[in-house]
């Protein structure tokens, strides 16, 4: 019977460590949802101009974030600004999935994805 005890007694801290480590694994999981959407912007001299752009859906999960560079725009449709994407270094299986979605138009219709 103190066989069986020191082998669980080695055990059981070995499991803790497993689970300890899996669970770091999976909180290293980041992710960011952009959309690809129409917009204008203003040029010094006036003119509007339609173009295209990233928005970011949500702020970010998992410590990765997701911002508008330029505060003022940051819903999709009031004008552009880069996107910037911090993704903090938690260790060697650091990763970021980003999700996009495709809300570009063409005369009436949706761009074809290919």
């Amino acid at each position: 019977m103190h066989l069986f005890t020191s082998k669980t007694s080695r055990l059981i801290p070995g499991l803790a460590a497993l689970v300890l480590l899996l669970a770091s694994n999976a909180s290293q999981a980041q992710a960011v949802n952009l959309t690809a959407g129409s917009t204008s912007t203003t040029l010094p001299d006036g003119q509007n101009v339609p173009m295209w752009g990233y928005h970011c859906t949500d702020a970010g999960s998992g410590g990765a974030t997701c911002a508008a560079a330029n505060p003022v725009v940051q819903t999709a449709g009031t004008g552009w600004s880069p996107i910037v994407i911090t993704v903090p270094y938690v260790g060697a299986n650091t990763s970021l999935t980003v999700t996009l979605t495709n809300n570009l138009t063409f005369a009436g219709g949706t761009i074809p994805r290919r």
